[in-house]
C-alpha cells in the first residue's frame, strides 16, 4: 500500500524569495506518492491532477544570460529576514547527519520544514530523499529554490560551517568547489557594471554557472587574489595569481575591460598524469613521441592553441623519463612536481626578471642536465635557453602556441631562433601539434544533427554522411544526460607529429632553411606523417567525435581530405 506524502514545490519568483511557509498563489504544488522503501514516486498536481516535474530546470544558454542574471540578483535577503530563519540541523540530529553527508549540495533546512536549495538538475533525487526525511522529522516539507547569492547569505548568517574556511568569501569556496565537482578546466568571471556572470568550461564546453551582483563579484576577485602569497587584486591593470585550493592548482588572470573586469581561472589537478597511450595519439604517433623522448639531443616542441592539452602531454613525457637522468624543468609556475626532476620556478613579472633569468641560464650549464623541460617558449629569453642547451647536445622540450606543425616553424623564428639554426641537422628533432576535440557521450549521442525537430536536421546529416562516406556518424545531444555535459563525455587528442631526419643533406632541412613550408609539408607526407585532419577523420568515422564540433576546433576538413584513403588521388 503506497503512502501519500504531501510536499509543495514552487519556482523562484523574480521579485524575491517568499519567506512565509505557505506556497504563494499561482505556484506549483504536488503530491509525492512513495512506497515504504521510497523506491517509486510520481508527482501529481493537487489542483489539476496531471503529472508534474517539480524540479524541472530550463537550459541556460548564452542568450539567457541577461535574464538569468537579473533573476539571480533581484533575490537577495535582508539581514532582518535572515535572522528569522532557524536551522533545523541544530535541533534534529537526523537532519544534521543527512546534511553532513551532502557536502556538495547547497541546502538549508529551517525548523518550519522549508528546504532552501540551489537548483541543480543532477541532485533532484537527492532533494526528494531529503524532503522525505524532513517530512518525517518535522511533519511538513516545502522545497524553495534559491540563488547562489542567497545561499551565500544564508551560510554567512544562519548556517554553521561544516568545514574550515579556506578563504574569507563563501562565494569563492562555493564556485571553486562546484568547478571541481563538475570537472571544469576553466572558470570565467565577468564583472560588469550591473552584475557578475560566472561560466564554467568542462570538456571544452562553456556554459553558464550563475550570476551574482557587481559588488559580490568584486569581493570574489579580491578574495581569490588573497589566496596567493602576497596576492593583491588590481582592477585597473592586468594581474596574475596562482594558488592551491582543495588539492587543485589554480592559475588566474584578470584584465580590465570597458564594463569592469574579466577574470579567467585555470584549474589543474596535479594528480592527473595520464600516460601517452591514453591521450588519444595513434600507435605510430606514440612510437614517434617515444623516439623523440629518448633522442640523443636537440629541441622538440609540443605546440597547439590554448586549451589544447600541451602541458598534459609535456607532463606525461616528463613522468616517463628515466630516474637515472638529470632532468630540470623551467616553468612559470611549476604545476606538478616529480621526485626525479629538479624544478625551477620562473617569474616573468618580477622587477629583476631578466637578471634572474640570466643567472638561472648560467646555472643550467653548470647543472649539466640530460634533459631540459621549458614550460613555455614564450619570449626571447626562453628561446635563448632552448638554443643554448640544444646546441650543447642536451634534450630540450618546450611548448609553443601555434595552430599547426608548419606554423610552429614560423613561431619559433618569430621568438628569435634563426632559420639557419632551425634547419641545422640535429637541432630541431620534432614538432608535435595537437588539439583537444570533444568526445560524444556514448549514452545519449544522436544519429543526426540536432535541431528543433525530433528527427533532427536531415539535410545537414545526409550531407555530412556523404562527405565522410559513412552512416556511422554520431552527433552530440545538446540536452545531455547524467553521464555527460551537454552531450560531451570528455576530450581526445588529434595530432600531427613531425619527426625530422638528422641527415645533413635531407630535403626537409633545406626546406626549413629556405622557409619553404609547402615543400616541408611534401617532405613530411613522403616520410609518412599523418595530418591532424586525417587523425580527426578516423575518430569521426568511428563515431567517437561529432564532425561539426571537431571542425569547430581544428578548422574545416575538406571533402577531398575526408575521402577514404583508397579513393584519394595522389598528385
Amino acid at each position: 500500500m503506497a503512502s501519500s506524502v504531501t510536499f509543495r514545490f514552487f519556482r523562484r519568483r523574480q521579485t524575491g524569495p517568499q519567506l512565509q511557509a505557505n506556497a504563494p498563489t499561482g505556484t506549483d504544488t504536488g503530491v509525492i506518492n512513495a512506497n515504504a522503501a521510497g523506491e517509486t514516486r510520481s508527482f501529481e498536481s493537487v489542483e489539476a491532477g496531471h503529472t508534474l516535474e517539480p524540479f524541472r530546470v530550463a537550459d541556460k544558454t548564452e542568450s539567457d544570460t541577461a535574464c538569468s542574471a537579473d533573476q539571480e540578483i533581484d533575490t537577495s535577503w535582508s539581514v532582518a529576514e535572515l535572522t528569522t530563519l532557524k536551522d533545523a540541523a541544530d535541533t534534529h540530529p537526523a537532519i544534521a547527519a543527512a546534511l553532513a553527508s551532502l557536502q556538495t549540495l547547497r541546502v538549508f533546512v529551517t525548523t518550519d520544514g522549508v528546504v532552501y536549495h540551489v537548483e541543480d538538475p543532477s541532485h533532484v533525487r537527492t532533494i526528494e530523499d531529503l524532503l522525505s526525511l524532513v517530512q518525517q522529522q518535522l511533519g511538513r516539507a516545502l522545497a524553495k529554490p534559491i540563488s547562489l547569492l542567497q545561499f551565500s547569505q544564508l551560510r554567512s548568517h544562519a548556517v554553521k560551517p561544516r568545514h574550515a574556511s579556506t578563504s574569507q568569501n563563501d562565494l569563492v569556496e562555493m564556485v571553486l568547489f562546484d568547478a571541481i565537482e563538475q570537472q571544469a578546466s576553466d572558470v570565467y568571471i565577468a564583472i560588469h557594471l550591473d552584475r557578475t556572470v560566472i561560466h564554467f568550461r568542462t570538456h571544452g564546453v562553456r556554459y553558464l554557472h550563475s550570476a551574482i551582483s557587481h559588488a559580490d563579484g568584486k569581493e570574489m576577485a579580491r578574495s581569490l587574489w588573497s589566496l596567493a602569497r602576497d596576492g593583491h587584486f588590481e582592477d585597473n591593470v592586468p594581474t596574475d595569481t596562482a594558488f592551491d585550493f582543495a588539492n587543485v592548482r589554480v592559475r588566474g588572470n584578470a584584465m580590465p575591460d570597458t564594463r569592469g573586469n574579466s577574470i579567467v581561472l585555470r584549474l589543474r589537478d596535479p594528480t592527473f598524469m595520464p600516460p601517452l597511450k591514453e591521450l588519444g595519439y595513434d600507435v605510430r604517433q606514440q612510437r614517434a613521441l617515444e623516439e623523440l623522448q629518448f633522442s640523443a639531443g636537440g629541441l622538440a616542441i609540443v605546440s597547439g592553441e590554448t586549451n589544447s592539452g600541451k602541458s598534459t602531454t609535456l607532463t606525461s613525457l616528463m613522468a616517463g623519463m628515466s630516474d637515472d637522468d638529470m632532468i630540470i624543468e623551467l616553468a612559470d609556475p611549476i604545476e606538478i612536481e616529480f621526485p626525479h626532476v629538479t624544478h625551477m620556478a620562473l617569474d616573468h613579472y618580477a622587477e629583476d626578471a631578466e637578471k634572474l633569468f640570466r643567472s638561472t641560464l648560467g646555472g643550467l650549464v653548470r647543472q649539466n642536465p640530460d634533459t631540459l623541460f621549458i614550460g613555455e617558449v614564450r619570449d626571447q629569453q626562453t628561446a635563448t635557453a632552448a638554443i643554448d642547451m640544444a646546441l650543447q647536445g642536451k634534450r630540450v622540450w618546450g611548448t609553443v602556441h601555434s595552430h599547426s606543425a608548419l606554423t610552429t616553424i614560423s613561431r619559433l623564428e618569430h621568438l628569435g631562433i634563426p632559420v639557419h639554426v632551425l634547419g641545422q641537422p640535429g637541432f630541431l628533432n620534432g614538432i608535435v601539434n595537437q588539439s583537444l576535440v570533444p568526445l560524444v557521450c556514448a549514452k545519449c549521442a544522436r544519429d543526426s544533427v540536432a535541431n528543433d525537430s525530433s528527427e533532427g536536421d536531415v539535410v545537414a546529416t545526409t550531407r555530412l554522411q556523404r562527405k565522410y562516406h559513412t552512416d556511422n556518424l554520431r552527433f552530440h545531444n545538446p540536452d545531455g544526460c547524467s553521464a555527460c555535459v551537454r552531450g560531451i563525455s570528455g576530450q581526445t587528442v588529434v595530432a600531427e607529429v613531425m619527426q625530422f631526419p638528422r641527415e645533413p643533406d635531407h630535403p626537409a632541412q633545406q626546406c626549413i632553411r629556405n622557409h619553404d613550408l609547402a615543400g616541408l609539408a611534401v617532405c613530411m607526407r613522403e616520410l609518412g606523417m599523418r595530418s591532424k585532419a586525417d587523425h580527426a577523420i578516423t575518430k569521426i568515422t568511428e563515431g567517437l567525435c561529432d564532425p561539426l564540433l571537431t571542425e569547430a576546433v581544428i578548422g574545416r576538413i575538406g571533402t577531398r581530405d575526408a575521402l577514404p584513403h583508397h579513393l584519394r588521388v595522389v598528385n
